[in-house]
């Protein structure tokens, strides 16, 4: 079996490119290369509310920060920058 010297451990704060790989109603599920899937919430977007929600599908990227990093339960993800208040750089 090959192992690789650098595995990605994703940090609070860490801007990252991520893969849908699954999506659920309040959910989606991002692979970071990490060796765990992230989540990121539906409601984690600028502008989204419950009645409005994003609409990413599978296979599509999305250019996200790690809010929250558990090393039993992965990475957590937002795409809301509150470091701007006119432009929106994450999605």
């Amino acid at each position: 079996m090959l192992t690789f010297p650098y595995v990605y451990e994703p940090a609070k704060g860490d801007l990252v490119i991520g893969t849908i790989k699954m999506k659920s109603a309040d959910y989606y599920t991002v692979d970071i290369g990490a060796p765990l899937d992230a989540i990121l919430g539906a409601l984690e977007f600028d502008g989204a509310t419950k009645r409005n929600k994003p609409n990413i599908a599978q296979g599509s990227l999305v250019y996200c920060r790690v809010s929250d990093q558990s090393k039993y339960l992965g990475a957590k993800l937002s795409c809301i920058n509150k470091g701007f208040n006119s432009q929106n750089d994450l999605g």
